[in-house]
């Protein structure tokens, strides 16, 4: 027995040995990775909610006034205001704020008559009232439906802009058209029609 024990001693340093040299080796090879729970929320949540990508608008339909129309992209005039389309049947979306399907205030604007005093794209935009459909379909043809909640006319120097413009407690497109009477002296009309609508989920 006293000839084995230095044997024994020998074979279990060696094993020791090979032991160590494996943990070494394995935990250099293949670190164990600390993953945070908030990591693991974040990775879920961007798996299955994905970023949305909102294209531009390309078409509008109002089913109640008869409104089918191709959407234009329209910035500021030389007065620092919201343009409008060179043509009366388009519609013009401000491309300077937010896309309709985003969450904010989309815009669209559109002439309510043309020169001889016939008809155009929004003649009529204030026939629409609270329930009411408008529909939006992007270059890719997703559509996006808003209901009416609100009919409002304004003096067409005192429009609220902050909220038609700027409003970005959830999607919502305001439509904008001229309403009232011809004032020569400003050579545009004294008021103007506001339809704001919200995104039906």
């Amino acid at each position: 027995m006293k000839k084995l024990l230095p044997v024994f001693i020998s074979i279990f340093f060696l094993a020791s040995l090979i032991l160590a040299i494996y943990q070494t080796f394995f935990f250099r090879v293949h670190p164990t990775p600390v993953v945070h729970p908030h990591s693991l929320t974040a990775q879920a949540d961007a798996v299955s909610n994905p970023p949305q990508v909102i294209y531009v608008p390309k078409l509008l339909s109002i089913p109640k006034i008869g409104v089918n129309a191709t959407i234009v992209a329209v910035g500021l005039d030389s007065q620092n205001r919201m343009d409008v389309p060179n043509n009366f049947v388009d519609v013009g979306w401000y491309n300077l704020g937010y896309k309709p399907g985003e969450k904010g205030s989309a815009v669209l604007d559109g002439h309510s008559d043309n020169f001889h005093g016939d008809p155009a794209v929004f003649y009529k935009l204030d026939q629409l009232s609270k329930g009411d459909q408008i529909i939006v379909a992007d270059q890719t043809g997703k559509q996006y439906t808003y209901i009416v909640t609100d009919n409002e006319v304004y003096p067409y120097d005192q429009l609220p802009l902050q909220q038609i413009f700027a409003s970005h407690d959830q999607a919502r497109l305001n439509l904008i058209t001229c309403h009232g009477q011809w004032d020569n002296l400003t050579q545009t009309y004294n008021q103007r029609t506001v339809i704001y609508s919200t995104l039906q989920v």
